[in-house]
């Protein structure tokens, strides 16, 4: 097994081909692994960070790896070098991804090789990780110290039993309200439709009413979009346009009449359906155009042979009303400095305790 690790993203171009490749026999669709997203977020974030790829390789070929960078940043109680994931603030999942053959001992190794990180931290990783299931008991805590963390949930909609299973299984008072905002929006625009949105040219066009949307709504609520960073929306515009060029994306928009009501988008690949970004338009807001989408988008699912609806992490009112699936995600953090690591420790246990007075 040789360990090795790449510095430079130009070193990454010329093999990420082969990277793509190997997450697809391997049967990994993580979007968040794919050269595209690696490559593109480097594009727009790289300023003061230094690109870090761990990558295996037994016999010339790829057998694992992880997308990393370094850079200072303030964690839990000091500025440190940290270490944490490529596309760190969009990527919904922070985990590396090894074949069988690598074994569990091999990020240490690799961690243990490098003197320019105080602590890696992935935010965002599923419980089926080794690093959750067992691998991290392969650290050495005399020279790595590592702490994972439950911290949020992914939400899923479970759809296996089928469409109408489902939805009776929902709140009666969300089933009602669904129907009450139906009728209204049909009565006063005409039957609400989904349509799909296909080609980079109308994607790009549904991307900037997305983004008109999600400013206008978050303002008139009185909060700010995270789409007024422009490198925020850059990477969002150039990767879903790559998804769309290689046939993984679901975009929609719903319409009532002439009227635009909510805009959507979604990873495709692999199994499922993961939703990534959706906007309403406020002017509809007593339509509640953002549950008729869901409800349209359910139907459009189920109808396509699948049964998974992936909504990501952390914890929404809406989410709680719609998903019947949801799974823990862990923060990882692996430390160079065990005082440190215990000063973390013994703080939070203090923070805690004043917490509960």
């Amino acid at each position: 097994m040789e360990i090795v690790w790449l510095e430079d993203a130009d070193q990454f171009k010329n093999i990420a081909s082969q990277w793509d490749q190997f997450l697809i026999e391997e049967k990994i669709y993580n979007p968040f692994l794919l050269s595209d997203f690696i490559l593109t977020w480097w594009k727009y974030y790289q300023k003061g960070l230094s690109f870090r790829f761990l990558i295996f390789y037994e016999n010339n070929r790829i057998q694992g790896g992880i997308p990393l960078y370094t850079g200072r940043r303030r964690f839990r109680y000091g500025l440190l070098r940290m270490l944490t994931y490529i596309g760190d603030g969009v990527a919904n999942y922070t985990e590396p991804h090894f074949s069988q053959s690598v074994p569990s001992s091999a990020l240490r190794e690799a961690l243990e090789r490098r003197s320019d990180f105080d602590v890696l931290c992935l935010k965002d990783v599923r419980h089926s990780s080794f690093l959750i299931s067992g691998g991290a008991s392969s650290f050495d805590p005399g020279r790595l110290t590592v702490r994972t963390v439950h911290d949020h949930y992914n939400w899923a909609i479970d759809l296996k039993e089928g469409r109408d299973v489902y939805l009776k299984a929902i709140p009666g008072k969300l089933r009602r309200d669904l129907r009450s905002r139906r009728r209204r929006a049909t009565q006063e625009l005409g039957s609400p439709r989904l349509i799909r949105v296909s080609g980079e040219e109308e994607v790009d066009k549904y991307f900037e009413i997305y983004v008109r949307l999600s400013h206008d709504s978050f303002q008139k609520r009185g909060n700010k979009s995270t789409f007024l960073d422009p490198r925020y929306v850059h990477f969002f515009r150039d990767f879903l346009k790559m998804m769309e060029k290689k046939e993984r994306l679901d975009a929609h928009v719903l319409k009532g009449g002439d009227d635009i009501l909510a805009v959507s988008f979604a990873y495709r690949f692999g199994k499922g359906f993961h939703w990534v970004l959706t906007a309403f338009n406020y002017q509809f807001r007593h339509l509640r155009p953002g549950y008729l989408l869901i409800e349209d988008l359910i139907r459009e699912v189920v109808e396509r042979g699948d049964d998974y609806y992936n909504w990501y992490g952390y914890e929404r009112f809406y989410k709680e009303q719609w998903c019947n699936l949801k799974e823990p995600l862990y923060r990882f953090e692996c430390y160079k400095n065990r005082f440190y690591a215990d000063a973390v420790r013994t703080l939070e246990v203090l923070r805690n305790f004043l917490y509960r007075q």
